[in-house]
């Protein structure tokens, strides 16, 4: 009868399988293929959604608002979360990785380029000085005792904790109470009027650092001398009157201030503030209660027989450490972020507001995070953790038995029924089946090795788990994985420097050379997708005579449109670059190892060649034949060898539906 083969059904790389010990329909290669149906389609490119004005863009965000989308680039690792907040139409979000944890919306993001234009930093800093109390007025021959707080109230409704409280004061109950000595807002802005410079370290003085932490970002501007000056520097030290940071050149002597501006200001334009006392209630309890809103600027207000309100809420609220990281979003209002060693939860539904309360100590420094459900992963330096609990104060604690590290934070992913990380032993995945590496299956720990996971970046996308690795210093490769099974990989050749999926569409973008593109989406630039089969055996050596590709090579109207449509909008790129004098070709128009020697911003014109395949036969591992395929016909095969073995690639952009191989043209009828 003869040897007839039939591919089918076919399925991605076992990268720890050899050639001959893979599955009839699994791959020695999978190279952007597309192979959701069981059929070997062909990936699209990406499809050009924006270009920011930022070099070296690391992560991204998007924004969306009246049809209009806007794209917050980093140059940093910068995580991005929404908070569920209670009428909040301004898309309000919260950031960490870009120095101190900020906050900015929609309108303040777009006010200026990049994006995010304008932002605060996140938390509101509470008054430092306590008020002082003065009475006097009354006839009553009740009395009272008292202690007075205040805190400070941002027009977006944000409350600090409060000022330390006024000394106990007694008094009638009719007297007029005074409060005074209240601070005015947080500084943005500090005058300096000394500077000075020691083994690498600029300390400048000002009047007052109030609202200034170690760890925040400032510019010193106007200093004289100008040695002093900096951009975006980190406060290394603040006391009361002194700012530190990093310079490595001794300016020289201090001559006349200049001003230190916060880079994330406080939100203090429309202030106010709450004035709060002890009231003590029939059952004993003594508690602050509200008298009393005035603004932020005023210093000094009274009260007279005032009726008392709602309980003091910011007890304990302080702002987010300076150098939290990976902010996350959880159920029940609950935000999370990492801190060192510790895993810092805000007041549920109030972003603004963590607690030292709601701090978690780990054996190690933090990596990263990842939710799913009432479950928060904290990937570390050695061990992961789970923490599970519907709010702050009752969190749980599991350190996991696993030493697996987490070697790229960028590479963690939440993927809903668990958190994905890279490890130096596989990619990990911690969820309610417990702590496994989900590419044990997939590739030995020499070989992931290879794949540099230090270097990983990952999101979810379609069922897929995408990652991005360094192949070497120059070029990149992406993983996709289903997610589901973890049975067999593909890899596409995009060079993706950030990924990130849009929650509301499900849609994945990725960056790549600064601009940002929409992943599989250029309908008009199909890529090459190249699958090359398992070495299949055969009982004793033959000569395959036939084969035949069953394959699709129509092309949709709306495929060739899509098509001109791609090569024309290249063709208008290059164009305007040109009229506006800016390919950068000519000699130092362009910065040194922005563009090769003699080359230019012109891009080249997109393929636009759709009926396009090439089989390949490979016998003893070494290519034997290949043709160029325009239809689905049988063809003949070279005569004159005996093998025991053969292997089969196809490499195009059509779609294959079947691989048929046999040793005579009568046998591919019984495949």
């Amino acid at each position: 009868m003869g040897v007839a083969l039939r591919i089918t059904g076919f399925s991605g790389v076992v990268p720890r399988r050899g050639g001959r010990l893979l599955d009839q329909n699994q791959a020695q290669a999978a190279v952007n293929c597309r192979l959701t149906s069981g059929y070997i389609g062909r990936l699209r490119s990406g499809l050009l959604t924006v270009s920011p004005p930022l070099t070296g863009i690391r992560s991204f965000y998007k924004l969306s608002s009246g049809g209009l989308d806007y794209y917050p680039v980093w140059a940093r690792d910068v995580d991005v979360a929404r908070a569920p907040i209670a009428g909040d139409t301004s898309g309000r979000f919260y950031y960490t990785g870009d120095n101190e944890p900020r906050v900015s919306n929609l309108a303040m993001a777009i006010a200026a380029t990049p994006y995010p234009g304008t932002f605060f930093v996140l938390g509101v800093s509470p008054p430092i000085t306590l008020p002082t109390i003065a009475v006097g007025g009354g006839v009553s021959t009740t009395t009272d005792t008292r202690a007075y707080v205040y805190t400070f109230v941002t027009p977006w409704g944000e409350e600090s904790a409060p000022s330390p409280a006024s000394a106990l004061t007694a008094g009638k109950i009719d007297d007029t109470w005074t409060i005074s000595n209240m601070d005015v807002a947080p500084l943005n802005a500090f005058v300096v009027t000394g500077a000075a410079w020691a083994a690498g370290v600029a300390t400048l003085t000002v009047a007052s650092t109030f609202g200034a932490r170690v760890g925040e970002t400032f510019t010193a501007a106007g200093m004289n001398p100008a040695g002093f000056d900096a951009v975006g520097v980190k406060a290394t030290a603040v006391d009361a009157t002194h700012v530190s940071y990093a310079l490595a050149a001794n300016p020289g002597a201090f001559v006349a201030g200049g001003t230190i501006t916060r880079v994330a200001p406080h939100n203090t334009t429309g202030m106010m503030k709450r004035i709060y006392r002890t009231v003590t209630a029939a059952s004993g309890i003594t508690e602050y209660r509200f008298v009393k809103e005035v603004t932020v600027a005023t210093t000094n207000t009274t009260e007279a027989l005032t009726t008392t309100g709602e309980a003091l809420p910011s007890s304990g609220w302080l702002m987010p450490p300076a150098d939290m990281i990976d902010i996350t979003s959880m159920p029940n209002g609950m935000m999370a972020g990492i801190s060192g060693n510790q895993v810092c939860f805000c007041v549920p539904y109030k972003p603004y507001a963590w607690p030292s309360a709601y701090r978690q100590a780990l054996d190690f420094n933090g990596v990263s995070l990842g939710a799913f459900g009432n479950t928060l992963v904290a990937t570390t330096e050695a061990n992961p953790y789970l923490l599970t609990g519907t709010d702050p104060s009752t969190i749980s604690q599991v350190k996991l038995d696993q030493p697996w590290p987490c070697v790229s934070k960028r590479g963690t992913v939440e993927l809903g029924f668990g958190v994905g990380y890279p490890t130096d032993y596989g990619y990990a995945l911690i969820g309610t089946g417990g702590a496994v590496l989900v590419t044990d299956g997939l590739y030995t720990e020499v070989d992931w090795k290879a794949l540099n996971p230090s270097t990983m970046i990952a999101a979810q996308y379609a069922g897929r788990l995408m990652i991005s690795y360094d192949v070497d210093s120059a070029n990149k490769l992406m993983l996709i994985i289903d997610k589901a099974e973890f049975a067999s990989v593909t890899v596409a050749n995009v060079q993706a420097d950030a990924l990130y999926r849009d929650l509301i569409t499900g849609k994945l973008y990725y960056v790549s050379d600064d601009d940002i593109f929409e992943w599989d989406a250029n309908e008009g630039v199909p890529l090459s997708a190249d699958w090359f089969s398992r070495e299949f055996v055969f009982p004793a050596p033959i000569n395959l005579g036939a084969a035949k590709i069953d394959a699709d090579f129509s092309q949709t109207p709306a495929q060739i449109a899509a098509a001109q449509s791609a090569s024309a909008a290249a063709q208008a790129a290059n164009q305007a670059l040109i009229t506006a004098l800016t390919t950068g070709g000519s000699l130092n128009g362009y910065s040194v190892g922005m563009l090769l020697v003699n080359g230019s911003l012109i891009k080249p014109l997109p393929s636009v060649v759709w009926d396009s395949l090439l089989f390949s036969l490979y016998i003893d591992g070494a290519l034997k034949f290949s043709k160029s395929l325009s239809d689905a016909k049988a063809f003949r095969l070279p005569a004159g060898y005996k093998a025991d073995n053969a292997a089969f690639r196809t490499s195009g952009n059509v779609i294959v539906k079947a691989i048929v191989a046999a040793e005579t043209m009568k046998g591919l009828a019984r495949a």
